[in-house]
């Protein structure tokens, strides 16, 4: 009865830790340094690996000088905006770029999930697995991309080898996933897990970064009115208020729905004064 409680609380600090990475870094890590103390029978290894890759890819975007996190938030979000609109091949072309700026390590998902999206799965492969070496907050994404690669090419040993992991992270830090049981004549225990369409990753919303800091990227001129919402938005967030008043001064809406959205977005200004990354 004590190990289990025990248990309970580890996997309680696991996913208090996976929460506080982007926000508190000093306690994730102070909370981290008591969880590996307290797992002396070793039983929860596969889940401090992952939060302390999470730890160490936060730590490396901290590290960044200012011009190669402008790159990495700019080229980013812009790929996530080029992925909603369903234009992956762009997408890809500024994940591209946002590793070759930075060499961050959390490229190598993007790249691997926008071949995917493209049915390029040979392609995605050395992307997910070079991710899988040292993955952080999307492993879980990338496993599941691994997963569905490894079952198209019916190496279905790979594929149940990365499920059992997929669905241990899962037990202690929950996941967007649902999963179906395939039988076949010899793999009868293989799991293969499907994206749900609520999931966080399908909802995200597109914030640009500032473009003309991306000499490769289309200039703020060629974007319509609610991506340049978006533009001055990232720059609030960035605390680059001045600018982004600029920009804003010199934004006209032409109908009454740009209207609405403008009168909104003044009211949101303070929030996006103080909302992180």
């Amino acid at each position: 009865m004590e190990k289990l409680a025990k248990s309970k609380t580890i996997q309680k600090r696991l996913m208090e830790i996976s929460n506080l990475v982007s926000v508190d870094l000093d306690s994730a890590i102070d909370i981290l340094q008591s969880v590996i103390l307290d797992n002396q029978n070793d039983f929860y290894l596969m889940e401090i690996e992952y939060v302390t890759n999470m730890i160490r890819e936060e730590e490396m975007y901290r590290e960044l000088t200012s011009d190669k996190k402008m790159y990495y938030d700019c080229l980013k979000m812009l790929g996530t905006d080029f992925y909603e609109i369903g234009n992956c091949q762009r997408a890809y072309y500024h994940y591209e770029l946002a590793k070759e700026k930075t060499e961050h390590p959390i490229f190598d998902y993007y790249l691997g999930k926008m071949l995917y999206k493209q049915a390029r799965y040979i392609d995605a492969l050395p992307y997910f697995q070079e991710y899988l070496s040292h993955g952080g907050k999307k492993l879980p994404n990338c496993l599941l991309y691994l997963i569905k690669i490894y079952a198209k090419q019916k190496q279905y040993k790979k594929a149940n080898k990365l499920s059992i992991k997929i669905r241990k992270l899962e037990d202690t830090f929950g996941s967007d996933f649902q999963f179906k049981r395939y039988h076949r004549k010899k793999y009868n225990s293989f799991y293969d897990y499907v994206k749900n369409v609520a999931t966080s990753e399908i909802q995200l919303t597109v914030d640009d970064f500032a473009v003309e800091d991306c000499p490769e990227v289309a200039s703020y001129d060629d974007y319509n009115f609610h991506q340049k919402l978006q533009v001055i938005k990232s720059l609030l967030i960035q605390n680059q208020s001045k600018r982004a008043e600029s920009y804003l001064n010199n934004l006209i809406p032409e109908t009454k729905e740009e209207q609405k959205e403008l009168v909104q977005f003044q009211k949101n200004k303070i929030i996006y004064k103080n909302q992180k990354r």
